[in-house]
């Protein structure tokens, strides 16, 4: 069992120590570096590490660099099996 007055396992936000920190999450193009913000994906040129101070980022796909990035996937793949095949020969 936890501490009596702290349930769940919370952080008590007054203990020595604790640090608050911003829970929103930043999604950020692994390829590009856009940012997404309300559903568009923007230039990471608009936004400043002064203008986000406490976010966090996660890292994904945009639409087109995923979309790039399946292209090329399934290139590799049919180049591996074409391969595949004329080893077997």
């Amino acid at each position: 069992m936890g501490d009596a007055g702290n349930s769940g396992g919370e952080h008590d936000p007054s203990a020595e120590g604790f640090l608050m920190v911003s829970t929103r999450l930043i999604t950020q193009c692994c390829v590009c570096g856009r940012i997404q913000t309300n559903g568009t994906w923007d230039s990471a040129d608009k936004y400043r590490p002064q203008n986000l101070p406490a976010e966090r980022v996660s890292h994904g796909y945009c639409p087109v660099c995923l979309r790039q990035t399946l292209d090329a996937v399934e290139v590799l793949s049919l180049m591996a099996k074409t391969r595949m095949t004329t080893m077997a020969r």
